[in-house]
């Protein structure tokens, strides 16, 4: 805009007009922002002609000031600022920067945590000053011990998780306090599972990590009261007469077989258990069933016949009928044919199982 003796007319193109008759007038080029007007004011004698008032523009210049604190004197740092960078080692760094909005970055200084490391400045019409804030890093090392090399550990601080198969997790931080979680390993109970630690210098935290004992049970069903039996856990034998046997083990995969017990079955008799927390297996033994067979003669061919072991009826037109039964004592009675009588019409034996 142009003020001429006193009337003041604004444009977004390049020239301003104004219809004077002739005469002195005294003009005034108005002040736009981030902009240095030439010449700013002045006087035009108007005769008998137009006249033509060049005007120039030149972009005004500010100054953005970043100044840091918390570095040791002498220390080097770095701002980029629009895509030019500039270094220092005092505690000021200044670009010259006309209107306009510029994205900037601070250069990382080793050991130290930088606040804000970026960010945008608007420049409108008037210098700028941006602080930057450096904090001292402090080391905080996790050492484990205990573990098998190579297992995954975690360490969680202040809500950040690092993992590792080493025996160190190390977080840099400035001084401050800080909440700390020993991540879950299977089968180990750790030392130290969660706290708080002020930082005012390098730390070091040794985690202890120690094997979890689970109970593995086996327990049997089908045995009379107080009859032995065993199971071989991993080459390791145990033996009882009660009802169950325990392992204590760490956490892992075990193989497992169940002894012997004369004239009974054991089902599972071997197998793998993996083991992650407190676990039973049931194991059930069944008696030897033996062959009671029962064998006719001087029945014609294709005649039936039946015989009852113990209250079981089975019927037949061949020569043999047969039972499987467990060891014991059982009474049986033959039935009579129409036309013929069995020899021999009941009676009682006794059944023994073969020894194992």
């Amino acid at each position: 805009s142009v003020t001429l003796n006193g009337t003041t007319k604004a444009s977004t193109s390049s020239s301003i007009t104004f219809y004077v008759t002739a005469g002195n007038y005294e003009y005034t080029v108005n002040s736009v922002i981030g902009y240095s007007a030439f010449p700013q004011s002045g006087t035009i004698s108007v005769v008998n002609s137009n006249i033509i008032k060049s005007v120039v523009f030149t972009p005004i210049k500010y100054s953005v000031t970043f100044t840091e604190s918390g570095l040791p004197t002498g220390t080097q740092w770095s701002v980029t600022l629009n895509g030019s960078t500039e270094s220092s080692e005092n505690s000021t760094i200044t670009f010259y920067m006309p209107v306009g909005s510029y994205y900037y970055t601070v250069g990382a200084v080793s050991g130290y945590m930088v606040s804000p490391a970026s960010g945008y400045i608007s420049v409108n019409g008037s210098n700028v000053s941006q602080q930057i804030t450096f904090k001292k890093l402090y080391s905080i090392t996790f050492i484990e011990s205990g573990l098998p090399s190579g297992t995954q550990w975690s360490v969680t601080l202040n809500g950040v998780t690092k993992n590792s198969t080493g025996n160190t997790i190390t977080f840099q931080v400035p001084a401050g306090s800080y909440n700390y979680k020993i991540g879950y390993v299977q089968g180990y109970a750790a030392s130290l599972s969660s706290g708080t630690l002020s930082i005012a210098g390098n730390e070091q935290i040794t985690v202890l990590f120690s094997p979890l004992l689970y109970s593995l049970t086996f327990i049997e069903s089908g045995l009379p009261s107080g009859t032995q039996w065993s199971v071989t856990l991993n080459g390791t034998t145990k033996a009882s007469t009660s009802s169950s046997i325990t392992f204590y083990v760490r956490y892992g995969t075990y193989q497992y077989s169940v002894g012997n017990v004369s004239r009974y079955t054991a089902s599972p008799s071997s197998g793998t258990a993996t083991v992650n927390s407190n676990m039973s297996v049931d194991i059930t033994f069944s008696p030897v069933l033996v062959a009671v067979t029962f064998t006719e003669n001087g029945l014609p061919s294709g005649t039936t016949w039946s015989v009852t072991l113990n209250g079981v009826t089975k019927t037949s037109t061949g020569s043999t009928i047969t039972f499987l039964v467990p060891e014991g004592n059982y009474t049986y009675n033959v039935s009579s044919t129409s036309g013929y009588r069995p020899s021999q019409t009941t009676g009682s034996i006794r059944v023994s199982a073969p020894s194992s």
